[in-house]
């Protein structure tokens, strides 16, 4: 369906952006469920498994804009939902490896005096995208894949 605005004028690459944050928005309400059910392995494997569909013409930096944006709307602050950081890394994770970037997710851990403090992030060859420079403080407990293969598109 994306392909089909491809080559046509502002509004329409307007509307495809608007398409594509519902699309965020209903990924990660469902999601949500699936994390209730599925250890966070598994549901990576899953994921990764399954052909790749991302955001059309979108490039990768108008997608991570429209992910951090949509992950940061009020109605994903309810107790419900992921904590920012995961919600955003795992939507980011979807559409960037949908688009056939060779992304990884990363889950690391920090102590602050006695308190262990938890953070997911995701890299593009090494680098934490989206801003993200939290990651270097936190020891990586947790890296998916282990190795990083270019999506092939089909």
């Amino acid at each position: 369906m994306y392909q089909r605005y491809h080559r046509v004028g502002p509004r329409h690459v307007r509307f495809l952006e608007y398409w594509f944050a519902l699309n965020v928005a209903l990924w990660i309400c469902w999601i949500t469920l699936r994390l209730r059910r599925q250890p966070l392995p598994k549901l990576l494997s899953d994921l990764s498994s399954k052909k790749p569909r991302g955001a059309g013409s979108l490039d990768s930096q108008r997608v991570v804009s429209i992910v951090k944006r949509v992950c940061r709307l009020r109605l994903f602050q309810l107790p419900m939902f992921p904590r920012i950081c995961l919600r955003q890394s795992l939507a980011l994770y979807r559409f960037l490896r949908g688009k056939g970037y060779p992304v990884q997710l990363h889950v690391g851990v920090h102590k602050e005096r006695d308190v262990f403090r938890a953070h997911r992030w995701v890299s593009l060859r090494g680098e934490a995208i989206a801003g993200d420079t939290a990651g270097e403080k936190y020891r990586t407990l947790f890296v998916f894949p282990l190795t990083v293969h270019p999506v092939e598109q089909g």
